[in-house]
């Protein structure tokens, strides 16, 4: 879908421009279908994934974190475990750090593109499970811009209380929030 100036690309919000990944590769699976591909040494970091989401679920947050910096410093291209610490940031309620975690998964993704990758035609689907952490990255950078615009508009809200802020009901229902004012 075209963006509001007519370009048919995803906008990267950050500035930093990505180098091409070393192990991680966009590769073409049938036409116009591609899935990004396993380097067979992440079958290692895949296990150490794994003992962070269990620290993560035994609610030590700190471990899981610590487990996925780890691997980040061993493999920075990893998209899983960075796309990890984006998600626990999130619920901490930490959006800065979060948007920064999800831009780093999309933009070492977007990195990824080959030439003959032809946008607005060809697909990195969800059912390639190798392309799962950068979509979950795209799509989570989404809502986390749209809360913090809800953040920023119920504090201009709060200064200006008598100016009618019309996108904080709009952003709510986007969000899934109640409307605190309906009763």
């Amino acid at each position: 879908m075209p963006n509001r100036n007519g370009a048919r690309k995803l906008v990267y919000l950050s500035t930093t421009k990505m180098d091409k990944p070393k192990y991680l590769k966009l590769e073409q699976q049938n036409p116009n279908d591609w899935a990004f591909n396993r380097p067979p040494e992440w079958e290692f970091f895949d296990r150490r994934l794994d003992k962070a989401e269990a620290f993560e679920r035994e609610g030590n947050i700190e471990e899981a974190a610590k487990v996925c910096f780890e691997i980040i410093e061993s493999c920075p291209e990893y998209l899983p475990a960075i796309n990890k610490l984006g998600l626990m940031f999130r619920d901490q309620g930490d959006l800065d750090s979060a948007i920064s975690f999800f831009e780093r998964t999309v933009a070492i993704g977007l990195a990824c593109l080959p030439a003959e990758f032809e946008r607005g035609t060809d697909l990195i689907t969800k059912y390639w499970a190798d392309n799962l952490a950068f979509l979950w990255a795209c799509e989570n950078l989404g809502l986390c811009c749209l809360e913090k615009s809800l953040d920023t508009y119920e504090s201009l809200s709060e200064l200006n209380p008598r100016y009618d802020y019309q996108f904080i009901p709009k952003l709510r229902e986007l969000l899934g929030i109640e409307d605190e004012n309906v009763e």
